[in-house]
């Protein structure tokens, strides 16, 4: 749970290092801001299926999240681990 509570694993800060190196779709520039959304363009299918795995790892990183602070509890609380 130390590692998973770094900053890195967490939402924003891991959508921003996503951005920081892909072909970010959203814009600071309010001109341009969400241009992709506002019907200006339309996103690359490179660009729509990167942002389809980011969230899936950004979702299964929260579940796995869940999960250790769930066990971690557990196990605090004496209750046996299951083993499969």
């Amino acid at each position: 749970n130390i590692i998973l509570s770094k900053p890195q694993f967490d939402k924003i800060a891991f959508k921003k290092a996503f951005n920081a190196f892909a072909d970010n779709i959203y814009y600071s520039d309010p001109d341009r801001a969400n241009a992709y959304l506002g019907g200006g363009a339309v996103p690359k299918n490179e660009q729509s299926i990167a942002y389809l795995l980011r969230n899936d790892v950004l979702t299964n990183l929260e579940a796995l999240q869940a999960e250790v602070t769930y066990m971690i509890k557990e196990q605090k609380a004496g209750n046996p681990l299951e083993n499969e």
